[in-house]
């Protein structure tokens, strides 16, 4: 409210039409900005399950894998080797 209020006070005569134009195109400009990062961030909490999930298993796997690794006899070929650790 109050940057309209400034924006009214602040017109100069001959420049209105110029300055509304500039005002409209600012506007919906900011408009499209913040929609467009309103819709990418809800998209991204929907998607998030396909981010963490991936993520997840890969750690689950490769502890699962230690973990079996570490109470098995030695092998010629050590799993732990192939860890992404």
């Amino acid at each position: 409210m109050l940057g309209m209020l400034l924006l009214m006070i602040k017109l100069n005569r001959g420049f209105v039409k110029y300055q509304m134009r500039r005002t409209l195109w600012t506007t919906v400009s900011l408009c499209y900005v913040f929609m467009l990062s309103t819709v990418q961030i809800y998209n991204l909490y929907q998607g998030y399950i396909w981010v963490i999930v991936p993520l997840l298993s890969v750690r689950i796997n490769a502890l699962i894998t230690k973990l079996i690794h570490e109470n098995r006899s030695k092998k010629k070929t050590p799993i732990l080797k192939y860890l992404p650790t």
